[in-house]
């Protein structure tokens, strides 16, 4: 069934992810326990002598992890294929150190799950504004509809994935990955869906989304393997989840139209919408067998 994503069941979910890509040696914080063990504290814990809680906090729970240096490199720098191809790697780093892990508590669903994205962005078309920007998305929602219908995407490999690596939850020094955060996306789906994540969120503000794909791929199947029917779902949860981005966006900015961190990924994702209109799934397709 559905579990709420702040439930307590999600946070020592997310906990065992982190400690799993721990033991592969991939640069995530720790997850610090208390003398007696326990890694969450509940906000009403009387071992925190908080006497006056408000109700709210029955809910709500507190964990901590270490801090990680590094820098966050912002979307509007332009990426070199070196430092495109170590995103992938990272992201297929992830991929393989999870690929035994199985938890009940990262099975669960909500709008940014890449299996919604054609209902989802279709309930958010109407607060587009654009009236080339609604053709546009209704353009990427018919063909990612048409590419992956739920038995497709049921046939695609699963595993847990992060599901959210975006130029704000990778951590680097130079061109290498010092850091990993943010698991509170994570999520039991199509294993190819986060190396696609990847790619879609690097894209933003490049010149050429097509061959941040590539890039990405190339350094993600230097380290996984995908099959054919992966590499087609690949361009399409790219694209998609800029579309997802792009729509989600739409309804926030209508609800506050003052709000500039909504618009932080609006206007580019439009932008790189907008360049890959013209391709063709199928020549991506060749390009990205190309690299295996």
């Amino acid at each position: 069934g559905m579990i709420p994503a702040g439930s307590l069941s999600r946070l020592f979910a997310q906990n065992r992810l982190i400690n799993c890509l721990s033991d592969a040696d991939l640069p995530v914080p720790k997850v610090l326990t208390t003398q007696d063990g326990t890694s969450v504290l509940s906000m009403n814990s009387t071992t925190l002598e908080l006497d006056k809680i408000p109700q709210e906090n029955e809910a709500a729970h507190i964990r901590v992890l270490t801090y990680l240096p590094g820098e966050i490199v912002d979307n509007e720098v332009p990426k070199s294929d070196e430092f495109l191809v170590e995103v992938g790697k990272t992201v297929g780093r992830i991929t393989k150190a999870l690929a035994s892990f199985t938890d009940d508590d990262a099975v669960w669903d909500w709008d940014w799950h890449m299996k919604n994205v054609v209902e989802v962005c279709r309930a958010r078309t109407s607060y587009i504004t654009d009236p080339d920007r609604i053709q546009l998305a209704e353009h990427f929602i018919a063909q990612y509809a048409d590419a992956l219908p739920p038995n497709v995407l049921a046939s695609l490999p699963h595993s847990v994935t992060h599901n959210d690596l975006n130029d704000t939850n990778l951590l680097f020094e130079g061109t290498t990955v010092v850091g990993i955060l943010d698991f509170g996306d994570s999520i039991h789906t199509c294993t190819v869906f986060d190396v696609g994540i990847a790619a879609g969120y690097y894209s933003l503000a490049q010149a050429d989304p097509l061959h941040v794909f590539k890039m990405v791929l190339k350094g993600y199947l230097s380290e996984c393997a995908l099959s054919d029917d992966e590499l087609k779902a690949f361009y399409h949860a790219a694209y998609g989840r800029v579309l997802l981005s792009a729509c989600m966006s739409a309804q926030a900015c209508a609800a506050e139209p003052d709000n500039e961190y909504l618009a932080h990924t609006a206007e580019p994702g439009w932008t790189v919408l907008q360049k890959l209109r013209s391709v063709d799934p199928e020549n991506a397709l060749r390009d990205f067998q190309e690299l295996r």
